[in-house]
């Protein structure tokens, strides 16, 4: 079904499985959120500071550029109550990386499993520096644990590139906090080892009917996704809810 796969479509087959049916089995295109948009800004913002060493106040008019092209279209008021710890989550990380070098940026992984062949899976590391292949993020919360979706992730890029990851996470509190997670090798492991599995059980969902396929994926109507729109009207209408 799939020409090539990636580990968010793994991660959202493990942890969101009504939105993997909906997106990657339907093909129904759901909108991003404002947060996911002002976390791709940041990362464009910090990006150009560590490539090019731009100062940090270009770098988060930069990153707030961005996000104003992005939400265009969305929500005025939510929009703009997500755009305001831009600067700061920008500078924030910029600070937390001092004499970083980055010696490329998206660059491209690849691999294959024995779960699915040939079929490549393809992913794209934030930054990659001369020991370690560093990804950026932004959580409303602090997380107190590496969260599972970024351990498979990480795990698959060291795989593909044979360099460790951190993950640098900033935290838009009142008082911007920073998180940092290097990928262990026990890490690496258990991520791959995860994704290997998950790959087998989607494939082995995938030869279901089309019928056994929706059963095995139905919705929690309580979920938080709910709370979008259109994934609610989208569920209603797929499941006959």
């Amino acid at each position: 079904m799939f020409s090539r796969l990636s580990v968010s479509n793994l991660n959202d087959f493990i942890s969101r499985r009504p939105k993997w049916y909906l997106t990657r089995v339907k093909g129904i295109s759901l909108p991003v959120g404002v947060e996911a948009h002002r976390g791709s800004a940041v990362e464009f913002g910090v990006v150009r500071g560590l490539v090019h060493n731009t100062a940090p106040d270009q770098c988060a008019e930069a990153a707030l550029q961005s996000y104003d092209d992005l939400v265009k279209d969305m929500d005025v008021d939510e929009a703009a109550k997500c755009r305001e710890p831009i600067p700061g989550l920008v500078k924030t990380l910029l600070d937390a990386l001092p004499g970083f070098k980055a010696l490329a940026t998206q660059k491209r992984c690849e691999w294959t499993f024995p779960e699915t062949g040939l079929i490549p899976w393809v992913g794209y590391a934030d930054v990659e520096g001369e020991t370690v292949l560093l990804d950026l993020k932004t959580k409303g919360r602090t997380p107190s644990e590496l969260p599972g979706d970024w351990r498979r992730q990480g795990a698959a890029y060291s795989k593909a590139l044979g360099k460790p990851v951190r993950f640098v996470c900033a935290i838009p509190t009142k008082v911007i906090g920073v998180r940092t997670f290097d990928l262990t090798e026990a890490d690496v492991e258990r991520g791959i080892a995860e994704l290997r599995r998950a790959a087998a059980a989607m494939y082995a969902l995938l030869d279901l009917s089309l019928e056994a396929q929706a059963a095995a994926c139905f919705p929690d109507l309580d979920s938080w996704l709910m709370n979008d729109e259109m994934f609610a009207a989208a569920v209603k209408e797929t499941w006959k809810l």
